[in-house]
């Protein structure tokens, strides 16, 4: 077992981001569900689109968004939610996903030449130092298309998530996070400062899942368009969508 994989040291099972959209419990597969529906939100998705999926998990967005694009290059270092993906596109057909086994620190050489229209980071940019956070936001930046896009969804600390996360670590209704897994703590201003301070035009900033998530799902869809409508900076996630400022 590779030490350098938190998710296989504190026991996270390979599958447990598919397994966790797909729960009988609405409130925690809502949780993730909304994720996605935010980045619809944020970007019209393309035939013709190439993207980058920085930290593909066990491949929530290869699974649902394949369909609507040209390819994904997925990345993730734990080669066990690979091998899982691996095994859930073949059993769909999905034949325009391409996954890497890597750190999204150190990228793969050839990324270097390839161009996207969109990259994505989801749930990955706080396990990671601020520094090195601020090193994949400079390196995403030439990896974009003219008119491309980066978007991040990654926790907001100025909400109450900050209330939120130990608990949910001190009951253990998510695998611990706080003490383990995030490393980099997040607001709609700091993200927003960063990005804008290595050469980013910030198009959109917005929080959800503050209460929308509690909701069945016919209820939860339309809350969750409300909460990016009205939370400003309060919701426990925030997404931010990005293009490099070549002015």
């Amino acid at each position: 077992m590779n030490k350098e994989i938190i998710e296989k040291q504190i026991g996270i099972s390979p599958d447990y981001q598919y397994k966790a959209m797909r729960e009988s419990l609405w409130a925690k597969r809502n949780w993730h569900r909304n994720k996605f529906e935010v980045v619809k939100m944020l970007h019209k998705f393309r035939k013709t689109d190439e993207v980058l999926d920085l930290g593909t998990g066990s491949g929530n967005f290869e699974l649902l968004f394949a369909r609507f694009t040209k390819n994904i290059e997925g990345i993730d270092y734990n080669d066990d939610a690979l091998l899982f993906l691996k095994k859930e596109l073949k059993k769909r057909k999905i034949k325009n996903v391409k996954l890497t086994c890597a750190d999204m620190r150190k990228l793969p050489a050839e990324l270097s030449q390839k161009k996207f229209d969109l990259i994505l980071s989801v749930d990955t940019i706080e396990h990671i130092s601020k520094k090195d956070g601020r090193q994949v936001a400079i390196w995403s930046k030439k990896r974009l298309k003219k008119n491309g896009k980066l978007i991040i969804i990654t926790p907001n600390y100025d909400s109450l998530w900050t209330w939120l996360e130990p608990v949910l670590d001190v009951f253990s209704f998510t695998p611990n996070m706080g003490k383990h897994q995030h490393l980099s703590n997040y607001s709609v201003k700091s993200m927003s400062a960063m990005l804008s301070g290595n050469g980013y035009r910030i198009n959109t900033s917005i929080t959800f899942n503050l209460f929308s998530f509690i909701f069945p799902e016919y209820l939860c869809r339309h809350l969750l368009k409300l909460e990016t409508k009205i939370l400003k900076d309060k919701g426990c996630l925030m997404a931010i969508e990005a293009t490099p400022d070549r002015l």
